[in-house]
């Protein structure tokens, strides 16, 4: 049987079975054991398992079932398996719904299924990683007591983390119907409280920043672990903060040699109010959060120890072993958003070799931008202006001479004729010459006009959408810009490049993860004969061997056909012209 049922099934189920009355979630007793694969004697009862568990008139699914039976439901089988082609065993019913017909033996149980078990089973394979079948267990327990908000929550995580809205959308509205569950109690950090003046470090994976010092004020933004702050002042439980901040979906690069200080400049300074208890006079460090797991978690402290947790994988974030044991604590904490998506990460991570090579980058979108009215972030429709081809069109070739194609044997009328074509020529391409010069001062001059309109600029703009692999392998943003050259000779021209001189910024940004984006805006690079491009990568010399690949040097230069050949893809060029003349 497919876990992975519609909600349209056990809603239906639902009804069926709480006709009679719901099972509610007093009995701890263990998970359903499934029954044994030979039984000895007489026929014996066992019960529906399955949201549904569909009844066949013959040992197999190759036809369509008979009928279906809503689970829990009590049925009579023989006490011999039969085992199908594809290795399915089937019992035969004899007493009760679906009475003659067969039906699997992994949908039924010795004993009814109770709501608890149901979800103390889901809960358990969430915990494993097991998203399917903590699907599947999640779906039975809301069938048989769709009163539970817990098993709701459970699989409203799972959709929710796998991205899946259609499903999420009907979990929500069976859930909006109960009262909500009081939240899990959360720790707060210890240690000296903090003073104004102070230097602290944010110790919470993720701290609501508020306007004023109340619960009810409103958010003005979120500080990560390990953001250092300075105190200004305390008000109760909350210490007034100041720190410098770029915008987390925004990000504006400067390309230029003297970036770092630019980057310093771009950097806004904010203040705001934050609890004061989850400020720490150091960083958080992987062993030390770790250490706080391992004391917590056999104390029956899960949800101090899933967000040490947590926070060590921040720190560290391409540990499958740390992500799995995330995965398990989370759920026993009931957690069970950070749950799924640790599990989700974990697979990912182990779906990605260690070291990729060349590696593919999540869907990003770039443009270019001749210049802005002030610097972003803006709108591009109404405060820029597109890609402008500033260079123009190449100057003329000048006529070939009739003197390659004489033979010698011309006479003195044939010469004569051949001078005159010279010159006409000749005149021709005077003139267009003339023509072309007049092209290029009023180019010059629309280009002065726009630049005068569009001051800030040139900019290019990558559009980057989360990724869940390079988000869980730790891959980082890395923009850059590369200058090259063209020379032209008669059919060809060949692009010169040096790789040693790739332009990236003082710092890069974590890949975002699924069901983030990131804008970048990057400047500094140049326009005319450059090219702006994204990769994901852990490190600096990492994003040089991708962007460099496998091609081979000639000294320190590269030469290829055309400058679409220098770099992997996501990438952007600016005007660049082959003007080769053949012939003249």
């Amino acid at each position: 049987m497919n876990p992975h049922r519609t909600l349209a099934l056990f809603v239906a189920a639902t009804a069926a079975v709480c006709a009679t009355g719901c099972v509610r979630r007093a009995d701890p007793s263990p998970a359903v054991p499934a029954p044994s694969a030979k039984a000895a004697g007489a026929p014996v009862t066992l019960h529906v398992l399955a949201l549904k568990a569909y009844v066949y008139r013959e040992p197999h699914r190759q036809a369509p079932p008979s009928v279906s039976l809503p689970i829990s439901t009590s049925v009579v089988v023989a006490a011999d398996t039969t085992r199908s082609a594809d290795g399915v065993s089937f019992r035969r019913i004899v007493g009760g719904p679906g009475d003659g017909g067969f039906v699997a033996q992994e949908d039924l149980g010795d004993a009814p299924p109770t709501a608890w078990q149901s979800l103390e089973q889901a809960r358990t394979l969430l915990g494993e990683g097991k998203l399917d079948a903590a699907v599947a267990w999640g779906e039975r327990s809301a069938a048989l007591d769709a009163s539970s908000r817990e098993a709701w929550d459970l699989l409203a995580a799972i959709h929710d983390a796998r991205g899946d809205v259609v499903q999420a959308r009907a979990v929500y509205a069976r859930r909006s119907r109960l009262p909500a569950q009081p939240a899990p109690v959360e720790e707060v950090a210890s240690g000296s409280r903090a003073a104004a003046g102070e230097q602290r470090y944010i110790a919470a994976t993720k701290l609501r920043v508020r306007a004023s010092p109340s619960r009810t004020a409103k958010v003005v933004s979120e500080l990560v672990l390990n953001t250092p702050v300075d105190v200004l002042g305390l008000e109760g439980d909350f210490a007034k903060v100041a720190w410098t901040s770029q915008s987390k979906d925004v990000w504006i690069v400067d390309l230029s040699a003297d970036a770092a200080r630019s980057a310093e400049e771009a950097a806004e300074r904010r203040m705001g109010y934050v609890g004061a208890d989850y400020l720490v006079s150091k960083p958080s460090t992987r062993e030390e959060l770790l250490a706080r797991a391992a004391e917590a978690e056999p104390e029956g402290r899960f949800v101090e120890a899933a967000r040490a947790l947590e926070r060590a994988s921040l720190v560290t974030p391409n540990d499958g072993t740390l992500l799995g044991r995330l995965t398990r604590v989370a759920a026993s904490a009931k957690l069970y958003p950070l749950a799924a998506s640790a599990a989700l990460k974990t697979v990912a991570l182990a779906s990605t070799p260690a070291s990729s090579g060349r590696q593919t980058n999540g869907p990003v979108e770039m443009a270019m931008y001749f210049g802005c009215v002030r610097p972003p972030p803006l709108e591009p429709e109404s405060a820029c202006t597109a890609k402008f081809d500033s260079l123009g069109t190449c100057a003329p070739c000048g006529p070939a001479s009739s003197e390659i194609d004489r033979t010698g044997n011309e006479t003195p009328e044939e010469l004569e004729e051949m001078q005159r074509s010279d010159e006409a020529n000749q005149e021709s391409h005077r003139e267009s010459l003339a023509e072309h010069t007049k092209e290029k001062q009023q180019l010059a001059k629309e280009t002065s006009a726009l630049r005068r309109k569009f001051p800030s600029g040139p900019w290019v703009r990558a559009r980057i959408q989360g990724s869940r692999e390079l988000n869980a392998k730790g891959s980082r943003v890395f923009v850059y810009a590369l200058s090259f050259g063209v020379t032209s000779a008669c059919d060809s021209h060949t692009s010169r490049i040096g790789y040693d001189a790739i332009r990236f910024p003082v710092e890069a940004r974590p890949w975002p993860d699924e069901g983030e984006s990131l804008e970048v805006w990057a400047t500094g690079g140049g326009y005319e004969n450059v090219l702006y491009g994204v990769v994901a990568a852990a490190a600096k010399e990492e994003a040089r061997d991708l962007i460099r690949g496998d091609r081979t040097p000639s000294g320190n230069t590269y030469y290829l056909g055309s400058p679409e050949d220098m770099v992997p893809k996501p990438f952007i060029a600016g005007p660049w012209h082959d003007c080769g003349c053949c012939g003249c």
